[in-house]
């Protein structure tokens, strides 16, 4: 191994390298190659694009990366996770080379070169790759009436009943995965599979396939969080905490990642007195148990399945003027949205009477839950939630055709209702978005028409510009300022999450400009995950680092950083 690649200094898990598994692997890919070049364009899993935001020079030459990729399992290079190898990297201190990096998952110095980060992440930090989850058996797909796979929801093995007959190297490397444990079920059964083999060779005969189902596994009953005591004092890493069981019409959610938010940092900040539990309310899970009472299609539907889910938890008490308005007005769309964000007795994940996502487990009403869908990575369906906080400015309505728009604050929610306006082409004439730090403007000047640094509106020059204003700073003058910006019967959207207690606004100058001023907090996580579905933002130049759930207080000290974008935690 290379100096670049050094082993952590503590053990890690080591996947078995078999040159002549790989070599046949290899020759495999290029026999099917041959067969039908387009197939392999659709096919065979590629590597995951580069970051967008990753310098050119970084990236590896193309032949370099075809002759590299054949030593990595396609589960690896079509991982669901994460696309950039480089999110699990950060600069290193003062004292650090230029040309390296550290690794947030084992703290070990290597190389910067994208190939490098990604080998070392294959040698020593395999989990964070995710293979797919496995779908469900389709009926027939065993053999006998005794090899059921359904048991608890742990995957199944699979094994060949009788010996097949190799012809090459690279079949002979094919039945050694396919004698493996961890083969899909669904690609045994699959027409195009066995289309593949003929095509490959129409000697090869794939024997019968029998599905021996795992034994099912003791639940597990501590896990690990990071949690607040209520005091106002740190948060704490803890190994002991109870995991969670959920209620009737609640789901148990492994949590897979989690990512960290200016709320989260208030509320390390004492932002909620009080409030003692798991912290952190973004995040991506699999859900792997329902409560009490779930029926068979329940089970069917969601058991396996991953989700992102809604922050807020309505009361739905017949009692509660605005639960029981929706429950009566099921069509009404403002009733809907007055239950999911203005309940008063509501709790709020991770920050008001709800455990947060900051742990292995969390539990969450099925009526909270959304469906991610398969072609987004885990590391983008984590800005599911506040990608949908600025789906809120378009949901309201404020913004019409012709505007001029300014979005004021460049952190990581102003950056997000940028990418969103563009995305949603509203046929406003202009979007400024003015912020502080020159390199988080530089990011979005594809997206808005202008950027403009706090210290050019010194003079005034934009004063009674704008007829919207997203204010999104966070900070207690945000509202002023905003003020200032807009014209004469303008709307001031109020997206920061203050913690101070009062801020100051000049009424007689909100007064002479006739502003309207709209509240906007959370919104609808489908128009969400329809704009990742789709690609139409791009968030992940906003992830800067990930750290595993261990470095947890490591990753907030660097998420309260000036200038730092969206750091996240692997956490299973």
């Amino acid at each position: 191994m290379s100096s670049s690649d050094r082993a952590p200094q503590s053990p890690k898990q080591q996947l078995p390298e078999d040159e002549e598994t790989a070599a046949a692997l290899q020759s495999l890919r290029r026999s099917r190659a041959a067969a039908s070049p387009s197939a392999k364009r659709r096919k065979l899993a590629p590597e995951p694009p580069a970051s967008t935001s990753e310098p050119a020079e970084a990236r590896e030459p193309t032949a370099a990366k075809a002759s590299v990729s054949a030593s990595f399992p396609p589960e690896f290079l079509a991982t669901r996770a994460f696309v950039s190898p480089r999110d699990f990297f950060v600069a290193p201190d003062a004292h650090g080379s230029a040309d390296s990096v550290v690794c947030t998952l084992c703290e070990a110095a290597i190389g910067s070169r994208t190939f490098t980060l990604k080998r070392h992440l294959y040698r020593h930090h395999p989990s964070v790759f995710r293979a797919a989850a496995p779908a469900p058996e389709p009926a027939g797909a065993a053999s006998s009436s005794d090899t059921s796979p359904q048991t608890n929801g742990e995957r199944p093995t699979v094994a060949l009943a009788g010996p097949p007959t190799a012809h090459s190297a690279a079949e002979a490397a094919l039945v050694a995965w396919l004698r493996a444990d961890d083969v899909p079920v669904a690609a045994l059964t699959s027409a195009h599979f066995r289309t593949f083999l003929q095509a490959l060779s129409p000697a090869f005969a794939l024997p019968e396939v029998v599905v021996h189902p795992r034994p099912p596994q003791e639940p597990a009953r501590t896990m690990r969080g990071l949690c607040l005591r209520g005091d106002g004092s740190a948060p704490v890493l803890r190994a002991d905490l109870p995991v969670p069981v959920p209620a009737p019409g609640e789901a148990l959610i492994r949590v897979l990642r989690a990512g960290i938010c200016g709320t989260d940092l208030m509320m390390v900040g004492n932002y909620k007195p009080g409030f003692a539990g798991v912290l952190g309310h973004e995040f991506v899970g699999l859900v792997e148990q329902l409560g009490a009472g779930a029926g068979a299609a329940e089970q069917r539907d969601w058991l396996g399945t991953r989700v992102v889910g809604e922050i807020n938890i309505p009361c739905d008490s017949h009692a509660c003027r605005t639960c029981s308005a929706a429950a009566r007005h099921p069509d009404d769309a403002r009733a809907r949205v007055a239950r999911r964000n203005h309940c008063p007795s509501r709790a709020a994940v991770g920050i008001v009477r709800k455990a947060g996502v900051f742990a292995e487990y969390a539990t969450l009403p099925l009526a909270n839950l959304h469906v991610v869908p398969e072609c987004v990575v885990d590391a983008h369906a984590v800005f599911a939630e506040p990608l949908a906080a600025a789906c809120r400015v378009v949901e309201q309505q404020v913004i019409r055709r012709g505007d001029r728009v300014a979005v004021l604050g460049d952190g990581k929610l102003g950056l997000l209702v940028a990418e969103v306006l563009h995305a949603q082409q509203l046929g406003v004439t202009e979007t400024t978005l003015i912020g502080k730090h020159p390199a988080k403007l530089a990011l979005m000047k594809s997206v808005v028409t202008r950027t403009c640094t706090l210290a050019q509106l010194a003079d005034g020059a934009l004063d009674g510009s704008f007829d919207v204003c997203v204010e999104c700073t966070g900070a207690p003058g945000g509202a002023a300022q905003a003020l200032r910006l807009l014209k004469r019967g303008g709307v001031l959207v109020a997206k920061s999450t203050c913690a101070a207690p009062c801020s100051a606004v000049n009424a007689r100058l909100a007064q002479a400009a006739q502003a309207r001023v709209v509240g906007s907090r959370c919104g609808p996580i489908e128009a969400a995950l329809a704009l990742l579905r789709d690609r139409k933002v791009d968030v992940q130049k906003f992830v800067h680092a990930v750290y595993p759930l261990a470095r947890a207080e490591a990753a907030l000290a660097l998420a309260g950083q000036r200038g730092v974008l969206k750091v996240q935690l692997v956490v299973t």
